[in-house]
């Protein structure tokens, strides 16, 4: 929604120049929550498969390159 009230207010500002109209175009506010964070053991738990299925699951996509960079 925010995306198209900032294209809209571009147009109405700059292309159509009547920045009147864009003032009245205002962006939603939404609460930002925190996400769930696994604790120690729950993530030793998924990095250590049990079947050979899952195994090879997580290597080939950790040997894809997908991996989690670290948070500073």
């Amino acid at each position: 929604m925010n995306s198209i009230v900032s294209a809209l207010r571009f147009f109405f500002t700059y292309t159509l120049d009547r920045p009147d109209l864009a003032r009245k175009l205002v962006r939603t506010r939404h609460p930002r929550n925190l996400p769930v964070v696994q604790s120690r053991d729950e993530g030793v738990r998924l990095l250590n498969p049990t079947t050979l299925k899952h195994q090879v699951t997580l290597s080939v996509t950790y040997g894809a390159g997908l991996r989690v960079r670290p948070q500073n």
